[in-house]
């Protein structure tokens, strides 16, 4: 019996055995995290965000961990209705960081404390995505009370204050809610977009964000990750689309039942999370993808996911989710075979 044990486990298929490695951590809170980050420098430190429905307001909050999810600090991040809605969030570094909603709020200390630095009024809107490619220049994208239209607010100086504009393409209606940004160089910042009934959902600046082109894309884009200025991965409400040329063109790489919320492609691998609990891996930046084993799948919400390494990775949710990946290198193929480069990996990923 014990041979007959040991050649099912042999002959069982290599990526049956990886996707049984997401588990799930202790809840913070019975809430929607909306969003999640970890310090590559010290995995065990983490942020989750998100916020809750009282009255008329959205209440904000965030969770700080140094224990890797075992143990969680609550923030209440509700100032008198100044900032709403806690959505995305970014790091510059293990103690500075942002958060995003109705509003802006930073911490120096890695998220024991924050700090409210724009209000919601000064936004005139909701923010639902936020990105630093340095320390000093932010780049965040949402929706303007004014019409509503798509919005963009850029900061130069660590988040202190922010400039908001309307985006808007000469040609071509863009639809109202930008979800999504990527900011793969200095040349290329791009945005995907939902919410237009038919309008375009996908726009491009070559000019740090003073013009905009829209392409073709008219399905509602929730998540964008790119590896360069020419290649990226958008998640919709109906799988994942592939770029090679810059969001001209769009192929679709997945096709799923419900829609992408998250999506992060990194050197050589890539993860999206659904809305019914389900979990993608991707070997080659998003150029194939296949199912792993959730947890939570048909149960759970997912709504953001973040690679810390090739072999760690978290995802958050609806309730409380949270869950962890600290399995085999996420390059590996089903097949068993090992396609990604993991070279390029550096103490922070992008």
């Amino acid at each position: 019996m014990a041979r007959l044990i040991l050649l099912a486990l042999l002959l069982a298929p290599v990526g049956t055995a990886h996707a049984q490695t997401w588990s799930q951590l202790p809840s913070p809170s019975g809430y929607p995290l909306y969003s999640c980050w970890f310090d590559a420098a010290d995995p065990n430190h983490g942020v989750v965000t998100g916020y809750y429905i009282q009255a008329f307001d959205l209440i904000p909050f965030e969770y700080t961990t140094f224990t890797g999810g075992a143990t969680w600090s609550y923030t209440n991040l509700y100032y008198s209705s100044s900032f709403l809605a806690a959505r995305g969030s970014a790091f510059t570094s293990s103690t500075t960081g942002y958060i995003v909603g109705g509003g802006v709020v930073k911490t120096l200390d890695g998220g024991a404390t924050w700090d409210l630095t724009t209000d919601v009024f000064t936004i005139g809107g909701q923010l639902y995505d936020v990105t630093f490619p340095s320390t000093t220049h932010g780049y965040a994208v949402g929706e303007s009370w004014i019409g509503p239209s798509p919005m963009l607010c850029t900061t130069v100086n660590s988040g202190g204050t922010w400039t908001c504009t309307t985006v808007s393409d000469p040609v071509h209606a863009v639809a109202s809610q930008l979800t999504s940004l990527a900011r793969p160089s200095e040349s290329a910042l791009y945005a995907g977009a939902s919410g237009g009934g038919g309008d375009r959902t996908f726009v491009r600046s070559t000019d740090d964000g003073l013009t905009w082109t829209a392409t073709n894309l008219t399905v509602n884009v929730l998540a964008l990750s790119f590896t360069s200025p020419t290649t990226g991965c958008a998640g919709t409400e109906t799988g994942i689309l592939r770029t090679t040329n810059s969001g001209s063109t769009w192929t679709p790489v997945l096709t799923t039942t419900a829609a992408i919320n998250g999506l992060q492609l990194a050197p050589g691998l890539g993860l999206a999370v659904a809305a019914d609990g389900s979990i993608y891996s991707s070997p080659d930046d998003g150029v194939s993808w296949v199912p792993m084993t959730s947890p939570v799948q048909g149960t759970a919400v997912l709504n953001d996911v973040f690679i810390v390494s090739p072999a760690l990775a978290f995802a958050v949710g609806s309730g409380g989710t949270v869950l962890t990946y600290t399995g085999p290198d996420l390059a590996i193929f089903g097949d068993g075979f090992e396609s990604g480069d993991t070279s390029a990996w550096t103490a922070t990923v992008p």
